[in-house]
């Protein structure tokens, strides 16, 4: 237990909030709550999409990772 929330708080330095967040929510819908594939990434697809919206309309500025560095320039978009 205390393992998984270490992790999760590396996998947070390492990506950012947001990557987590959708990682984490992939996973507890795949693993935790057993639902289907789809499924599980649709609900992280609307996870991104609320954070990304919330981010974009209230000028919101989540913690970044190490390697936003890295991802953020390939994704122009965001």
């Amino acid at each position: 237990m205390v393992l998984g929330f270490f992790a999760l708080i590396g996998i947070s330095a390492a990506l950012g909030f947001v990557c987590t967040a959708v990682i984490f929510c992939f996973g507890f819908q795949m693993f935790v709550a057993r639902k289907s594939l789809g499924f599980a990434a649709l609900f992280s697809l609307g996870v991104a999409v609320f954070l990304l919206g919330m981010q974009h309309t209230m000028n919101l500025h989540y913690p970044t990772g190490l390697l936003d560095d890295v991802l953020l320039p390939m994704m122009p978009f965001l």
